[in-house]
């Protein structure tokens, strides 16, 4: 069965919209965005960079500080339920992939008052999500990650890398018989975490640095993600 998560105009998904238990909010995300989702980011604040050795994101918005001293944020979209990001990854300088890595959007599955927590995909009979995306820069893939507690400190999330434009399915599992499953973006060894679906806090849609070139994706050609659903099990 296939659950479709609508987001809002906002880019909002409440708990009314899905039997699933999923509620949360697409948001961008780069290395020159800090945790309040708007400049500065690690980039500058970690890694010391320049703005210009930066990667950089136009769309969606960064958020906006309140009068209360918070900052919010929107994810507005041109075409109803498809969430687009333009910007540019940056080149990695001095081999620092820490805190240069480049722009994304995500959804979280599970953020209730602005705490992201873990989502129980298991436990909801969730078995995977399929997608509809379009833009892909030529030459540059997209690394479709699904970040968890466990991953967080490291960055290196289980993932999937799409090179073209089309809809896709992505399985919660690390079989290498599955022709969609989960493979890690990180030098497997025996002290890496394995892949827990009861633990997933997000979808990224992330455009990884490099150290040959940066990678431009221009408002007249975004990378647009939608038709985002949750595969379930009968």
């Amino acid at each position: 069965m296939t659950v479709p998560i609508p987001p809002d105009p906002n880019g909002y998904v409440g708990p009314s919209t899905n039997s699933l238990g999923i509620v949360g909010a697409w948001y961008g995300y780069g290395d020159d965005w800090g945790t309040n989702g708007a400049p500065p980011g690690d980039c500058q604040t970690k890694g010391m960079h320049m703005q210009s050795q930066c990667s950089s994101i136009s769309f969606p918005p960064a958020a906006m500080a309140g009068a209360d001293g918070g900052f919010a944020a929107t994810f507005p979209q041109t075409t109803p339920g498809s969430m687009c990001l333009s910007g540019t990854a940056a080149q990695v300088v001095g081999g620092d992939y820490t805190t240069i890595f480049g722009i994304g959007i995500g959804f979280d599955f599970n953020n209730v008052g602005g705490t992201k927590l873990p989502y129980k995909a298991s436990d909801n009979k969730v078995v995977g999500f399929s997608f509809h995306i379009s833009g892909v820069p030529a030459g540059a893939g997209i690394r479709v990650e699904l970040p968890t507690p466990d991953t967080d400190p490291s960055g290196d999330s289980w993932s999937r890398t799409i090179t073209m434009d089309g809809d896709y399915t992505m399985d919660l599992n690390t079989m290498a018989s599955d022709p969609n499953s989960l493979k890690p973006s990180f030098s497997m060894s025996a002290m890496q975490p394995s892949f827990d679906p009861n633990k997933i806090e997000s979808i990224q849609f992330h455009i990884a640095t490099n150290t040959m070139a940066a990678i431009m994706v221009p408002d007249s050609s975004r990378l647009c993600v939608s038709n985002l659903a949750a595969l379930v099990s009968p």
